[in-house]
């Protein structure tokens, strides 16, 4: 009889612990803030109205003709055909 009281006892404390670690626990968890996704609040600002505009200048191409050179004889009978291209240093396609 004496070991069933103390059982019941060793219960009941038991039972309470838990119960008050639970609460102690939950009311942190609530006492938590979230953090937002990355200041919804703020404006995003566009980086032409941080810096001034940037002056566009023309592109200049100097006026420079290269010399005309003759042809060569029998050039129109010369032909040629390309049977592949090889490139070395590629690794995102196979060679095929």
């Amino acid at each position: 009889m004496i070991k069933f009281i103390k059982y019941r006892i060793f219960l009941r404390l038991l039972g309470m612990s838990a119960f008050f670690m639970l609460a102690a626990g939950s009311s942190a968890a609530i006492a938590q803030n979230i953090p937002g996704s990355a200041d919804a609040g703020r404006i995003e600002v566009l980086p032409e109205e941080i810096l001034p505009p940037r002056e566009v200048l023309p592109i200049i191409m100097p006026d420079i003709a290269a010399p005309e050179v003759p042809l060569p004889e029998g050039v129109e009978e010369i032909t040629f055909v390309l049977k592949s291209v090889i490139i070395e240093g590629m690794n995102a396609f196979t060679p095929e």
